[in-house]
């Protein structure tokens, strides 16, 4: 199937082929890039960092028109195999490619597989359930990989916070109700419960990798529609449209 609900978490390659270590960014003009920062939050909603709250400084820069980042894509059905755990790995697939855009690292089918099912395992020996929330895969990109996680709630989720982000060469990830996105690659429905990366943007669409798909490199939503769906596991399907307001950024 085409898509899926994740929750493995990875143990990544350590020993990658190594690309650049600078994140390639790509914008419509020139734009000087600050070095990446651990993110903070407005005065409205919750942002926390490695469990403590912090407060975004006032100062604040306009993002340029448009942003997109170059990383590496693979699907969390890597080869194919839509069978366990890689029908509920798109929380682990989306913070693989983080990773390896983070750390410079080359990424394919291969990897990407050793990657879920090491992250799967890891998960399971600590005690996580087969699909986890922003704040236990933060747990997971601390404790796998030592870095820096912020996960940011309610109000401070916006267009605007996103595009900040990635402004400055940081993917940001998003839980979503999968169903309200409208991916015509996914089988039947789509997933109730969805993660994904969001990798760029212009005016009216967010560019993202899509992990439910293996169409997913540099796929676009309407910034509207993703912004709606926006929703994190809250532990039932059934109630994933009523889940809390979160997006997860992790630096290095």
């Amino acid at each position: 199937m085409e898509w899926t609900r994740n929750t493995a978490v990875f143990c990544l390659t350590l020993a990658l082929a190594g690309c650049s270590n600078t994140p390639d960014v790509v914008f419509d003009a020139p734009v000087v890039v600050e070095t990446p920062q651990q993110s903070t939050s407005s005065s409205s909603g919750t942002t926390e960092t490695d469990n403590s709250t912090v407060s975004e400084p006032s100062a604040k820069k306009t993002a340029p028109g448009s942003v997109q980042l170059h990383m590496p894509f693979a699907s969390q059905a890597p080869t194919g195999n839509w069978d366990p755990p890689y029908d509920e790995a798109c929380e682990e697939a989306s913070l693989i490619l983080v990773h390896h855009y983070l750390e410079g690292t080359s990424l394919d089918t291969n990897i990407m597989d050793k990657d879920i099912n090491a992250m799967v395992s890891y998960e399971k020996s600590i005690g996580l359930p087969i699909d986890i929330d922003m704040h236990e895969l933060a747990r997971v990109a601390r404790e796998m990989f030592g870095y820096e996680t912020t996960v940011i709630e309610g109000n401070d989720v916006t267009i605007e916070r996103i595009e900040r982000e990635l402004a400055r060469g940081i993917p940001v990830i998003l839980p979503l109700a999968g169903q309200d996105i409208g991916n015509p690659y996914y089988s039947g429905d789509g997933p109730p419960y969805h993660v994904l990366v969001v990798v760029g943007y212009d005016d009216h669409r967010f560019i993202t990798h899509d992990v439910g798909t293996k169409r997913g490199a540099y796929y676009t939503y309407n910034k509207d529609i993703l912004m709606a769906a926006i929703h994190d596991w809250n532990g039932s399907i059934e109630t994933i449209r009523i889940g809390p307001r979160r997006m997860l950024v992790v630096t290095k």
